[in-house]
């Protein structure tokens, strides 16, 4: 299982999971900005979900880890088209002030094809882990992946966006209990000149079908001192959220 893109680049193979991801040499990440003091970073979601402390990691910090757990910064060329095969999806975090939905096209960019849903989020602060899991979704080749809320839809593939600009950050995870391919998508809900741009409004998880949606039990025990944490944020307007 594994990302793929069409867009003409010079490629090198790099091992990522159970599968092979195409890299380009020169790689191009879309920058993330910080969230805000209500919200959660990527940093912050990893740690609810996982555990411990996430600190930054790898070429430029662009990687996540908290020792047991890597979350490796997928190249953005490279995520706008996935091969699955037969997988699942878990809803992790969700900072929008509109309700989500996540779905997903079949074909390679620019193809059309149907839209299939399969989760939809309300609106507002929503990163308790594990919420919930949907699959196995069983599919046959290349699809994108397709993020909506009212009045806009965005695609893994970013020249099928309204304004042709990227609205998906991606990570690779491995580490303790992860033993098949495993990504974590990070989604920006609006374009480009009205967005944040911090990459939180849905995030999900997408692995081979039997991942462990809960982590495991020691990361959970490194998370217990956040749960209560959890329980005392306090909810902003809606107008300043998204």
């Amino acid at each position: 299982m594994h990302p793929s893109s069409t867009k003409p680049h010079l490629f090198c193979v790099a091992i990522l999971g159970g599968g092979l991801l195409a890299t380009p040499a020169m790689a191009a990440f879309t920058p993330i900005k910080p969230a805000a003091s209500f919200n959660k970073s990527h940093q912050g979601i990893f740690a609810d979900y996982y555990g411990g402390d996430f600190t930054a990691t790898g070429p430029g910090g662009l990687s996540f880890t908290n020792g047991s757990v890597t979350a490796t910064r997928v190249d953005d060329a490279d995520d706008q088209t996935f091969n699955l095969g037969t997988f699942s999806v878990t809803e992790i975090a969700s900072f929008a002030a509109l309700p989500q939905t996540l779905g997903f096209k079949p074909g390679g960019i620019g193809t059309g094809g149907g839209l299939t849903n399969l989760l939809s989020v309300p609106g507002g602060e929503n990163d308790n882990p594990a919420n919930f899991t949907v699959g196995p979704v069983d599919t046959d080749g290349t699809i994108r992946f397709v993020r909506s809320s009212t009045g806009l839809t965005s695609s893994s593939a970013e020249s099928e966006n309204v304004d042709g600009v990227d609205r998906l950050v991606t990570y690779s995870l491995t580490g303790d209990g992860i033993d098949d391919t495993l990504f974590a998508l990070f989604f920006e809900d609006r374009k480009a000149g009205t967005s944040d741009e911090d990459f939180n409004d849905l995030v999900v998880l997408v692995g081979a079908d039997g991942f462990a949606a809960v982590p495991t039990p020691s990361a959970a025990m490194a998370g217990l001192g956040l749960l209560g944490l959890i329980g005392l944020r306090r909810r902003r307007g809606d107008s300043t959220r998204g």
